[in-house]
């Protein structure tokens, strides 16, 4: 019995020391990612000069003595758009910090100088390199632009009670480096002199696909199949609850969907959805190759109506195939 309990406490001491020496590692080092960060190749850019217009790329390099939680963030200096890039390891190089001139998001990229800083998740060591983007990336080269509103933008159709609609570049920043179209106003519809009759439209403009004014035979060249068609637009929001920005959607010239949109944000936000997701108004609705028309409508949910002015900026309306616009 004696000779069991020893063989039976030996097994045991074996199992725990063979536990005690195991070396397997399980992700990266704890220690590599919160510890101190030492740096053994500087921060630094493949390029000073990047032009996107010409699909001409950067990356962005760096050594660590072991791995840590890194974060590469290029901010445009004028536009303020943001990419980032981050991941753990030792190494900063092309694989994972390849930019092609995309944001993440609204605002996009101008032609601008950029600074590109490195910082780390657990320390706060930072790097900054400055870049110059000569030419700003073709965001449209397989899209169907309804409007960027850089160039001059013919207003087909509109209406103003109190408000007002202009294509400017002023009073917010620029959502893709030219101008955009800029709506305001608090609603009334004066019907007769000295009468007034209070409704929440505000103001609102047309977009008609090329001569659908008078032939519905022609479209906006998109696909059939509404589940692959996006429809996108950046949408500058001013942080008033009371605005409401209703699209609608004309299929041979009926109002067929519509999205509605309250902007109670503040700052740039690309809106990005299938065309399928867009609400039915008509029993035919959801046919995006007969599109012949598309509604920008300010509206007000103030109580009463006419309390406060509501204000909305739009820009680079769009249609896309397969997946959302990308900035």
């Amino acid at each position: 019995m004696k000779n069991l309990s020893l063989i039976y406490f030996g097994l045991i001491a074996l199992l725990l020391f063979g536990a005690g020496c195991r070396k397997d590692v399980l992700g990266p080092s704890i220690v590599g990612i919160y510890g101190p960060v030492t740096v053994t190749e500087p921060f630094a850019a493949s390029k000073s000069t990047v032009d996107f217009s010409k699909d001409e790329e950067v990356y962005f390099t760096a050594k660590f003595e072991k791995e840590t939680d890194w974060i590469v963030t290029i901010t445009g200096n004028t536009s303020g758009a943001k990419k980032t890039f981050e991941s753990i390891s030792n190494t900063v190089d092309i694989s994972g910090s390849k930019w092609t001139g995309y944001a993440d998001g609204a605002p996009s990229f101008q032609a601008e100088t950029v600074t590109a800083t490195l910082s780390f998740k657990h320390t706060t060591d930072v790097f900054s390199k400055t870049l110059t983007v000569s030419g700003q990336k073709n965001l449209d080269k397989n899209n169907v632009l309804i409007s960027d509103f850089a160039t001059p933008f013919k207003i087909l159709a509109w209406q103003k009670y109190d408000g007002a609609i202009n294509v400017t570049n002023t009073p917010y920043s620029l959502a893709d480096g030219n101008k955009y179209l800029f709506m305001e106003g608090t609603p009334y519809q004066e019907t007769s002199p000295g009468s007034k009759v209070i409704t929440p439209y505000v103001c609102y403009i047309e977009a008609l696909a090329k001569n659908a004014a008078t032939n519905y035979g022609t479209y906006y060249p998109l696909s059939i199949d509404s589940n692959k068609v996006y429809f996108n637009v950046m949408v500058h929001g001013t942080g008033q609850s009371n605005t409401n920005l209703l699209i609608n959607f004309y299929e041979d010239g009926v109002a067929s969907r519509h999205i509605n949109i309250r902007p109670d944000w503040t700052g740039w936000k690309l809106v990005s959805v299938t065309y399928a997701s867009l609400l039915d108004d008509v029993s035919t609705g959801g046919k995006p190759d007969k599109l012949t028309k598309v509604a920008f409508i300010l509206l007000s949910d103030a109580v009463p109506a006419q309390s406060e002015k509501v204000s909305v900026a739009i820009d680079h309306a769009s249609f896309t195939t397969n997946t959302p616009y990308q900035p």
